[in-house]
């Protein structure tokens, strides 16, 4: 009661209000910076995609010849199930992390006799074309890139112009440092791929028929990594998973399926952790959002019990009960809109801050989006006129004479 307590009442509930504005607007830069992320492309056609990884390590697969024969078998079983589009191969799916590795690039114009780096992995020659990854130059890897044929390799976009910028890509030579050197023509560029996540760099990317891969980068990729059967459905591809497990059991038995997938599972596990600290931030927002608006309510609630006898004498000498309510919401959302001001502030000036610091965390371009602060501001000025409104519109409900009575 008095001064002293009436103070320290409306101070809480500016800095309840302060505190939602600074967790709304950071959610509300989190989960659009989320739905950002989402809509970047893959680079591939990730409808109808099912990916069943499967791990090869050990000496049964250790060898391009022993690889490629799996899955030559296994794609000609696959590709007999019903519905089922097309099969591929791969080391690594999109959105998966590959193995890194270096190439020289003797046509390149910046320091030709250095190692470049690159992101590598190994394909059936109809894996490009499964997933239908645009083909911007020359040709995809096809049926004749055998062990014994010339050595070749596709490219990505970003490779070609990053190492062999204002040239023709098509027919240069370059030599492959993975388990060995071996020299390689390129055959065909790619339009990029996400390779590692979707937040990701776009980084040079080479693939290369797994039967002209060496041995030792075979082995080790076997080691490290798991392998993906790419198959791609007609349809929704009910029942499919069964079907595919069951084939590559009859052609393998020692050799298990670890896990079906869809790209779409891996489009969102890429983005876990951002999911995560967004719907975990957006918790409290909301929990904030509760609780100052019922601190708001109940400090007016108060208010107007406390001063509930003023408001019926005034009302018996004839007073506006409306021009009473409304001086009373204009008092809650004075205090509100003290908060909401020092929120803005804060939340301006903290998230600046953490995008400077971390700007994969918090992108700096949408810590300065007002249409995210006006959102989550608008969100939290509507719950707190609720929480007045409702104190206010009980002096309309006083009784003169009932509490003068009760006086």
């Amino acid at each position: 009661s008095g001064k002293s307590g009436s103070r320290v009442r409306r101070t809480l509930v500016i800095v309840e209000v302060a505190l939602s504005v600074v967790l709304l607007v950071g959610s509300g830069v989190l989960l659009r910076s989320l739905i950002d992320l989402m809509s970047i492309p893959s680079g591939a056609d990730e409808s109808r995609v099912i990916a069943a990884q499967m791990s090869l390590r050990g000496e049964r697969f250790d060898t391009s010849a022993k690889a490629a024969q799996f899955f030559d078998k296994g794609i000609e079983r696959l590709r007999l199930i019903p519905n089922v589009e097309s099969v591929a191969v791969t080391s690594a799916m999109p959105l998966e992390r590959g193995l890194n590795c270096s190439v020289m690039v003797p046509d390149s114009p910046d320091r030709p006799q250095d190692r470049k780096f690159m992101n590598w992995r190994y394909t059936t020659p109809n894996y490009l074309e499964a997933i239908r990854v645009p083909l911007l130059a020359g040709r995809y890897l096809n049926d004749s890139d055998q062990a014994k044929a010339p050595a070749v390799a596709i490219v990505s976009d970003n490779f070609a112009k990053r190492y062999l910028p204002g040239k023709n890509p098509i027919g240069a030579n370059v030599i492959e440092h993975c388990g060995g050197e071996i020299p390689r023509t390129i055959v065909g560029v790619v339009a990029d791929l996400r390779t590692n996540s979707l937040k990701s760099k776009l980084v040079p990317t080479m693939y290369i028929p797994v039967s002209q891969a060496s041995d030792a980068i075979i082995k080790a990729a076997h080691t490290w990594f798991p392998m993906s059967w790419m198959i791609r459905t007609k349809d929704a591809g009910q029942g499919i998973p069964a079907r595919i497990e069951a084939e590559l059991r009859a052609l393998d038995p020692l050799q298990p399926i670890q896990e079906f997938n869809t790209m779409e599972s891996f489009r969102l596990d890429s983005v876990r952790n951002e999911r995560f600290l967004a719907y975990l931030v957006s918790a409290f927002a909301i929990l904030a959002l509760v609780l100052a608006s019922a601190g708001l309510y109940g400090v007016m609630s108060y208010l107007v019990t406390q001063r509930s006898m003023e408001f019926a004498i005034r009302l018996a000498l004839g007073a506006p009960g409306l021009e009473l309510a409304v001086g009373v919401l204009r008092q809650g959302m004075g205090l509100a809109s003290a908060g909401l001001i020092i929120g803005g502030v804060v939340a301006a000036a903290l998230l600046r801050w953490l995008g400077s610091l971390f700007p994969a965390m918090v992108d700096p371009a949408l810590a300065n989006d007002i249409w995210v602060y006006a959102t989550m501001i608008g969100c939290l000025t509507l719950a707190v006129l609720l929480a007045c409104l409702a104190p206010a519109l009980r002096i309309a409900r006083i009784h003169p004479n009932e509490v003068l009575r009760e006086s």
